[in-house]
Order: C-alpha cells, then sequence, then structure tokens
C-alpha cells in the first residue's frame, strides 16, 4: 500500500494503520505532515496508543496547538486522550482567542448536549484543575 492510501485510511478511522506507517522510512515525518497530521487524526479519533506510538517513534508533537487539541479531545469527550495531551505539556487554562471558550466549556458542552463523556472529562482531568471557586470543582462542597 501507497503511503497517500495509508494516510487516507487512517484519516478515515484506521488509525491502528499508524504503525504501519511509522514504521516505514520517514514515517514520523509522513505523521506531521499536512494540513491534518496524522497527530491531529490520532486525536480526533481518541487513540491514545497511537499517540504514544507516535511519541515513541520521534514525532514531534510541538508543530501541535496542544491547547486547541486538548480542546478538540474535551469537546470529542476523549478525557484519555486529554490526559496524555496534558501530559505532553498542553494547557488546561489554554482559551480560543477569537471565542474565549476553554477546554472547561468543550467539556462541558458534551456533558450537557449528549454524548456523556463530559462529566468523566470533569471528573478525570479537568477536576485536578478547576480552581475551587468553580462550581463545577469535584471536592466543592454543596
Amino acid at each position: 500500500m501507497d503511503n497517500d492510501r495509508l494516510l487516507d485510511l487512517i484519516a478515515k478511522g484506521r488509525t491502528d494503520l499508524v504503525i504501519d506507517l511509522l514504521a516505514r522510512p520517514g514515517g514520523s515525518a509522513l505523521a506531521t505532515a499536512g494540513r491534518v497530521t496524522v497527530l491531529q487524526w490520532l486525536i480526533h479519533y481518541g487513540d491514545v496508543t497511537g499517540l504514544r506510538a507516535a511519541l515513541a517513534a520521534g514525532c514531534d508533537f510541538g508543530i501541535l496547538d496542544l491547547g486547541a487539541e486538548l480542546g478538540n479531545a474535551a469537546f470529542s469527550g476523549f478525557w484519555k486522550a486529554a490526559d496524555f495531551l496534558i501530559e505532553q505539556g498542553a494547557d488546561p487554562d489554554w482559551r480560543n482567542a477569537e471565542t474565549g471558550e476553554t477546554v472547561l466549556h468543550a467539556a462541558l458542552y458534551v456533558r450537557d448536549h449528549g454524548a456523556g463523556w463530559g462529566e468523566a472529562m470533569e471528573r478525570n482531568i479537568l477536576g485536578d484543575y478547576l480552581p475551587l471557586s468553580s462550581s463545577n470543582h469535584p471536592e466543592k462542597k454543596n
């Protein structure tokens, strides 16, 4: 299978193929190239195993806006991907410059609009970062 086909399949959700991509000569460079990178597709699909493989293969996560990608993971309800991104240096207090929305806004949207992951995101990841004054902080007493 040629590189273009492999990249197309990864973009369509076959994130397991990132292992094949990374094993190819120049695979790490392919994973970080393009308008939407393989790293971004891995975040989009919540594939933490693929992200860890990319990190181990030497992919440069510095090409990403980690705060924006953390917001994307939170919006999609992928708390494990969000945790991974925070481990890589994503700022939980990141704010979208255009809208003012934060990672917490994204997580709350998911909680309030269906996927059911927003609450897990708050509890498992963002709870450690919410100010105690927040009414959503898990340790705040009512």
